[in-house]
């Protein structure tokens, strides 16, 4: 018997000291489930109910010894008392039991209030990717490496484009003016009109530290743009990829893709009858290494620059332009070649001559 309890007080010591480091370590990382945290809550919760068990009858026999201190001769007969020993692998016990119930308490609901219902995950990722004093004082931890600041396809045919066209618009004018269209003529834009298009959404303004059109947390910028070709001069259709560095377009499918795109955005005829289709996509770790659970964040705000960007320059152009946040993204994802989890879409915005 003295066996068996001295392996459930090891047991309960144990898993308690389990459940703190993997709840310390769920709540530093901001992780939303770890299952050896919960399998060491429930052997914590195991091991206290076997160690009560086993030392119930000290339960009601600890009290009179604890109050009276002045009385600690020991009983004649010790068989039929409480031994020594026995109080203090008890209070040992009601110790741990204590520890460990606190940190549970003070852990498992922030554990468990970071776990969204779905018909409510958006206010839950809000609420978990807040800034608080202990987020900043771990915000130098760093999750993972920078990957690559430029995507490249280096097998892939490169297109040079033109300089951008200037815009001579007003910013006031283009404000005023901005609508989103949805009905475009079969005129096809000139590839300079691209150009322009592509410069504002995230072209490069200061070539000796590349910074680019649209402000971006940390400068680290995120996003990639593809352009579904479907009606541009001098420039065949099919999908592409702005080389930013090289303000030129990479061709990673060639063909007609309206049927395929007109489909990944819920059959939105829009889609179809447009001159190009802008998708961004987000690279995830670029933002994420630095700026941890919060960078999802900053990376939606900064494809609304963008995307802001590309209303504008379009307006100033005499074209029109109309964003769609409502996609398959899986399909749309398969469509550009990305994983879906390294990098996926985020925002498709369509540009045409408005009829």
């Amino acid at each position: 018997m003295r066996e068996i309890r001295l392996l459930i007080s090891w047991l309960l010591l144990l898993s308690s000291a389990a459940v703190a480091f993997t709840g310390l370590l769920a709540d530093w990382w901001g992780l939303s489930h770890v299952r050896i945290h919960l399998w060491s809550g429930y052997m914590a919760i195991v091991a206290g109910l076997a160690h009560l068990a086993l030392n119930w009858q000290n339960l009601f026999r600890m009290p009179r010894p604890i109050i009276r201190r002045e009385k600690r001769t020991p009983q004649p007969n010790l068989r039929k008392g409480v031994t020594m020993r026995g109080r203090r692998s008890f209070l040992r016990g009601i110790g741990l039991g204590l520890v460990g119930g606190l940190v549970t308490a003070y852990l498992l609901p922030l554990l468990f209030s970071v776990r969204p219902r779905v018909e409510d995950l958006s206010q839950a990722y809000h609420k978990w990717s807040s800034i608080t004093l202990r987020g900043v004082l771990w915000s130098g931890l760093r999750w993972g490496r920078a990957p690559a600041q430029y995507k490249r396809y280096p097998s892939a045919k490169q297109i040079a484009l033109p300089s951008p066209i200037p815009l001579t618009m007003s910013v006031q004018e283009a404000l005023d003016r901005r609508r989103s269209v949805r009905d475009y003529r079969p005129v096809p834009i000139t590839l300079a009109q691209l150009s322009a298009l592509l410069h504002a959404a995230q072209g490069i303004t200061e070539p000796t530290y590349p910074k680019r059109t649209a402000p971006s947390a940390g400068a680290l910028y995120p996003l990639e743009t593809y352009v579904v070709v479907h009606q541009v001069e001098d420039l065949k259709p099919g999908i592409y990829h702005y080389a930013v560095l090289d303000h030129a377009l990479e061709l990673i499918s060639p063909g007609d893709k309206r049927r395929e795109i007109t489909l990944a955005c819920l059959d939105q005829e829009h889609a179809h009858a447009a001159n190009v289709v802008f998708v961004l996509s987000a690279i995830f770790q670029r933002e994420r290494w630095k700026y941890q659970g919060r960078a999802y964040r900053y990376i939606l705000m900064e494809a609304g620059h963008v995307g802001q960007n590309i209303y504008l320059a379009a307006t100033a152009l005499g074209l029109g332009a109309c964003a769609i946040g409502a996609f398959y993204d899986d399909h749309l994802n398969t469509m550009l070649g990305i994983d879906g989890e390294e990098e996926a879409a985020l925002y498709v915005l369509t540009v045409g001559v408005p009829a």
